[in-house]
């Protein structure tokens, strides 16, 4: 998880305003770790999907 935070922060995951934005970027993430066999970093971009999910359906039922 450690590298995509580090890869988010360089990419400028800040200035994603929507949830949508974050997790197009992330599925961008998350595409090019499929394609180089980078299980770990996969797996890090589905857990922070979630994370961006839940949190939005939380925000939704407020």
């Amino acid at each position: 998880m450690e590298r995509l935070d580090e890869a988010l922060k360089l990419l400028g995951i800040e200035r994603a305003q929507q949830a949508h934005q974050q997790h197009v970027l992330l599925m961008a993430i998350q595409g090019f770790a499929m394609a180089v066999c980078d299980e770990e970093l996969e797996l890090a971009c589905e857990e922070k999907m979630s994370q961006i999910r839940a949190a939005f359906a939380a925000n939704t039922k407020a």
